[in-house]
C-alpha cells in the first residue's frame, strides 16, 4: 500500500538527516513547505573550522528573509592558527564586525564555542540576546570575553580549552565573585582555573588540563585539589590530564585526591598515562598494578575508572601500540584475577579499562 509522504513524516526524516546539510539543501528546494521544515535543521547546530565558511553562515544569518538566526541553538567557530598570536592568518576586522552582528540575531543559541579568537581583536558579546549552557573559549582572555561571561549567570558549562604551545592560559581575576557563573556544574581547565571556581559553585563534573603559563609546582596542584572540597555539591566525575607535568603524575594526583572529600563521591574518574612508561614500571615492579588498584581503596562510590593513552592517536594510529597492550595483559591476566584485584580494592566498580582494553 502507497501513501502520500505527510509533511509530519517528512519532518522526522529531515530531523535524522540534520547532520547532512547538502541533503538538506536539496530537499528545501522542494517545495515551500518542504523548506519552512528544512530551515531550522539547517541552521540548528553548526560547526565552522575556518572563516570562510563562517562567514557564510552569518552573512544568512544577516540577509536571509526568514531570519533564521532564531534556528540556531549550537554554533563552533574557530579561527585558523597554529597556536602563537602572531598567526600569519589575521582576520579582518571587519569580518569579526560581520560575526558580532550576526551572534546578536542569534537569541536562542544556547551552545557557543569561540576556538582562536582571543588571539586576534576581541569581540564585544556584552549585549547579545542570547542565554548560553555551554561555553568554550581559548585563552587568553580579555575584558570582552570577561563581560560576556559575567552576562551569561545561566552558564552549567565552561571549556577553556587549554593551549600547551606559548605561554597562554586565562587571567583567573575575571572569574572571581560569586555573582559570576553561579549556575556552573561542568568545567573544564587547568588546576589554577579549577581552583577558582570550585569554591562556592554547583560543580560536580571536573576536566583538568595543564596550560602553557601555570607550571604549577606540587603545592599549588595539592591547594587546587582541596579546592574541590568546596564545591556546593558532591564531585561527581573527574578527568585528569597532567601528562608532561614535572611534579605530579596522573597517579600521584589520585594518590593526593584521597585527602580530600572527593572519594566518597566520585562516581566516574579518567586519568591519562604514557603506555610505554607503563609496561616499563610493570615489568620492572611486579606489584606496580597492585599498588595502583590500592589507590582506589576509600572510593566507596566509585563505578567508572579508565587509564587513557596520554599522547592522542598513538593506539589508533600504531599498531605496535596495540601489540603491547595485548602482550602486557596477556602476562598480566596468567598472574592475577584482574576482577578480584580492582573489586577487592574498590569493591563498588563495574568497569575498569586501561588503554582501550576493558579490564572488568
Amino acid at each position: 500500500m502507497t501513501g502520500h509522504l505527510t509533511l509530519d513524516v517528512l519532518a522526522l526524516i529531515i530531523e535524522q538527516l540534520a547532520g547532512d546539510k547538502h541533503m538538506l539543501l536539496e530537499i528545501s528546494v522542494l517545495q515551500k513547505e518542504v523548506y519552512s521544515l528544512a530551515l531550522p535543521a539547517l541552521y540548528r547546530s553548526n560547526d565552522f573550522l575556518d572563516l570562510k565558511g563562517a562567514l557564510r553562515f552569518c552573512h544568512a544569518i544577516l540577509h536571509h528573509p526568514e531570519s533564521p538566526g532564531r534556528f540556531v541553538h549550537r554554533l563552533y567557530l574557530q579561527v585558523p592558527f597554529w597556536g602563537i598570536p602572531s598567526s600569519p592568518i589575521t582576520p579582518d576586522d571587519s569580518e569579526f564586525e560581520l560575526i558580532r552582528m550576526a551572534l546578536g540575531q542569534m537569541q536562542n543559541l544556547q551552545e557557543l564555542s569561540l576556538f582562536g579568537f582571543s588571539l586576534f581583536n576581541p569581540i564585544d558579546l556584552s549585549n547579545c540576546p542570547f542565554k548560553l549552557k555551554y561555553l568554550l573559549i581559548t585563552p587568553p582572555t580579555n575584558e570582552f570575553i570577561a563581560r560576556l561571561i559575567r552576562n551569561q549567570p545561566t552558564i552549567v558549562e565552561l571549556n577553556v580549552t587549554s593551549f600547551t604551545l606559548g605561554h597562554l592560559c586565562v587571567n583567573t581575576d575575571h572569574f572571581l565573585g560569586p555573582e559570576v557563573l553561579p549556575n556552573l556544574s561542568t568545567v573544564t581547565g587547568c588546576p589554577r582555573l579549577i581552583g577558582v571556581l570550585a569554591p562556592g559553585r554547583p560543580i560536580a563534573h571536573v576536566l583538568i588540563q595543564i596550560c602553557g603559563l601555570h607550571t604549577l609546582n606540587k603545592a599549588d596542584i595539592l591547594s587546587d585539589i582541596a579546592s574541590l572540597d568546596r564545591s556546593t555539591t558532591p564531585i561527581k566525575s573527574l578527568y585528569v590530564d597532567l601528562d608532561g607535568h614535572p611534579e605530579i603524575s596522573g597517579w600521584n594526583f589520585v594518590e593526593h585526591l584521597r585527602a580530600t572529600k572527593v572519594p566518597s563521591s566520585l562516581v566516574c574518574l579518567t586519568i591519562k598515562a604514557n603506555l610505554l612508561d607503563f609496561a616499563t614500571h610493570q615489568a620492572k615492579d611486579p606489584s606496580y598494578l597492585y599498588w595502583i588498584a590500592q589507590l582506589l581503596r576509600g572510593f566507596t562510590s566509585l563505578r567508572y575508572f579508565e587509564v587513557e593513552e596520554a599522547i592522542q592517536g598513538v593506539i589508533e594510529e600504531r599498531p605496535a601500540a596495540h601489540e603491547i597492550i595485548d602482550m602486557m595483559f596477556a602476562v598480566l591476566e596468567r598472574q592475577i584475577d584482574m576482577g578480584a584485584l580492582w573489586r577487592q580494592n574498590c569493591p563498588s566498580l563495574v568497569s575498569v579499562k586501561f588503554f582501550e582494553r576493558d579490564i572488568i
